[in-house]
């Protein structure tokens, strides 16, 4: 199931539930990728409303996802690699490939040495709700290079999404 923000974007209240193929609108909007059935049954068919649906398929990508990524790299020089473009649909589905809420983050170190071990943190007080899952939160930049670096948003509101960045030479800054 897609990602919350795109979900309300696309398909009002009313029409929410059931999300399954039965629905009209999730008919429309991603019948090829519409596995309520199998989410269901993979969670005990416990999922009484959307909110819990989609987290549960979330759940589900992210896991297959991360299966994918780590045969891959146990295949390393035997293996093309991996590309996750599920990370981020970006056309409107109700049902597709969004394995979570993630920001993508372009870094670029243009002046002075070499930053080596810049970090990615939270930005957000400690005790907020949800937390930030980085793709890598430890990166080495040479002049010049830049670096895309995925940032999963897990149960946090839209809300006051923050990042830090920072180095031994790198000034922090805060993203979001």
């Amino acid at each position: 199931m897609t990602n919350r923000p795109a979900l309300e974007a696309l398909v009002s209240p009313e029409h929410r539930w059931p999300a399954d193929r039965s629905n009209p609108v999730y008919a429309h909007l991603g019948a090829w990728w519409n596995n309520a059935p199998l989410v269901q049954s993979a969670f005990g068919g416990r999922l009484s409303d959307p909110d819990s649906l989609r987290r549960a398929s979330q759940h589900l990508q992210h896991d297959g996802l991360r299966y994918a990524v780590e045969a891959s790299r146990r295949r390393a020089f035997r293996s093309s690699g991996t590309i996750p473009w599920q990370l981020n649909e970006s056309y409107p589905n109700a049902w597709c490939t969004s394995a979570g809420d993630t920001w993508h983050l372009r870094l670029r170190h243009n002046r002075g040495p070499a930053a080596l071990g810049v970090v990615l943190e939270d930005a957000r007080p400690p005790d907020s709700p949800g937390w930030a899952v980085f793709e890598d939160n430890a990166v080495d930049l040479l002049p010049g290079e830049s670096r895309s670096v995925s940032v999963e948003w897990r149960e946090a509101p839209d809300a006051g999404r923050a990042v830090v960045v920072e180095g031994w030479n790198v000034e922090a800054q805060h993203v979001g």
